[in-house]
C-alpha cells in the first residue's frame, strides 16, 4: 500500500515536470501549439515530397533499369559468348577474408562487326551474357553491372536537409522559432 502511494506521488511529480517542460518549450497558448502542429506537418509533407517522391524519380533517372530500357528501345542488344576468364583472389585487410572476383572476356557481334570486351564480374561468369549499349557497341554493359552512384548519395542528403530547412523556415515565418 505504501509503495503504491509513493509510486503515485513519483508519477504525479514526473507528469507535472513533463507538462512544465512542454509548456516551456511550446508555450501555453493554444495558437502556439497549432503553429507547432503546422510546422511538424510541413516537415512531414516536405520530407515525403522531397525524400520519397522526388528522390524516387531522380533515382530511376540514373538507374541501370532505365539504361537497359533505353538500349532495348534502340534495339541495342546482343549476346556475348564467353572466351575465357581469370579468377582473382585478394585478402581484405579489414575482415581478414579472401574475396574472389573474375575478369571475363566476351566476344559479341554488333552491326556486323565482331568485338571482344573484358567485363569484371563478382560471380562466376556465365557462358552467354546479354549485353546492351547506348551510344557505341564498344561500351557494352550487362544487367549485373554496378553503377558508381556516390554523388547521388550527396544529393539524397541535400534533399533530407532541405526538408528540415523548409520546416525551419515555416517555423520562423509563423513566429514559433526565433532566430
Amino acid at each position: 500500500m505504501m509503495t503504491r502511494l509513493v509510486l503515485n506521488m513519483v508519477l504525479n511529480i514526473s507528469a507535472v515536470a513533463e507538462t512544465r517542460s512542454l509548456t516551456e518549450l511550446f508555450g501555453s497558448d493554444p495558437v502556439s501549439w497549432l503553429n507547432w502542429v503546422l510546422v511538424f506537418g510541413v516537415l512531414a509533407l516536405s520530407f515525403y515530397l522531397l525524400v520519397f517522391k522526388l528522390w524516387s524519380k531522380i533515382n530511376y533517372f540514373f538507374s541501370l533499369e532505365r539504361k537497359i530500357q533505353r538500349a532495348q528501345s534502340r534495339n541495342h542488344i546482343t549476346r556475348g559468348q564467353l572466351l575465357r576468364y581469370t579468377k582473382n583472389r585478394r585478402r581484405d585487410e579489414e575482415t581478414r577474408q579472401y574475396k574472389t572476383t573474375y575478369q571475363a572476356w566476351y566476344a559479341y557481334e554488333a552491326d556486323g562487326v565482331r568485338y571482344e570486351k573484358r567485363i569484371p564480374m563478382h560471380t562466376l561468369p556465365s557462358q552467354t551474357l546479354q549485353l546492351f549499349w547506348l551510344n557505341s557497341p564498344r561500351h557494352v554493359f550487362h544487367a549485373g553491372t554496378r553503377l558508381w552512384r556516390q554523388p547521388l548519395g550527396c544529393l539524397y542528403l541535400i534533399l533530407i536537409f532541405a526538408a528540415f530547412a523548409i520546416a525551419g523556415w515555416t517555423g520562423v515565418w509563423l513566429g514559433v522559432i526565433s532566430v
